[in-house]
């Protein structure tokens, strides 16, 4: 597969030869979908946590009698069934949310977003002249050169 590269002008002044194993595969949705995914389960801290009953900090003590209030029976004010009380089932953080991905998988993953980026031409290489630093100010006086054609 060849690819153009962009010289200083803004217009394709020579092409690249370039492997089709990893810019001519399809591009695979569900592969990458898993990537993003791991990714971001991966950067979780997993450092959320709640108070159970027993963590809350409470009275212990019965709000009131068992018999002739009238009210339902209740033990303690830290119940899950209460404002401000515990929860049930509480969130730790000892949770573990990473994913493993496999090299092969990684590797197939990366090859088709770069594929995918070639296609809609997306992916520009350009040619740097020895005499120019790459500085900002060079890529914006160049990126203003260029014409850019939309996707």
């Amino acid at each position: 597969m060849e690819l153009k590269v962009i010289g200083d002008s803004g217009q394709a002044s020579q092409t690249v030869q370039v492997s089709d194993v990893v810019f001519g595969r399809e591009y695979n949705e569900p592969l990458i979908h898993q990537l993003v995914v791991a990714y971001q389960a991966n950067a979780r801290q997993g450092t959320r946590a709640q108070k159970d009953r027993a963590e809350v900090k409470a009275s212990t003590r019965k709000p009131w009698k068992q018999k002739g209030t009238g009210r339902a029976r209740v033990g303690a004010v830290s119940s899950p069934l209460w404002r401000g009380g515990g929860q049930i089932f509480p969130n730790r953080p000892d949770e573990n949310f990473t994913q493993k991905v496999n090299k092969k998988m990684f590797r197939a993953g990366v090859c088709s977003i770069l594929s995918n980026w070639v296609v809609k031409s997306v992916w520009l290489f350009w040619s740097l002249s020895s005499s120019t630093l790459p500085k900002p100010s060079c890529w914006i006086r160049r990126s203003k050169a260029w014409v850019w054609s939309p996707l």
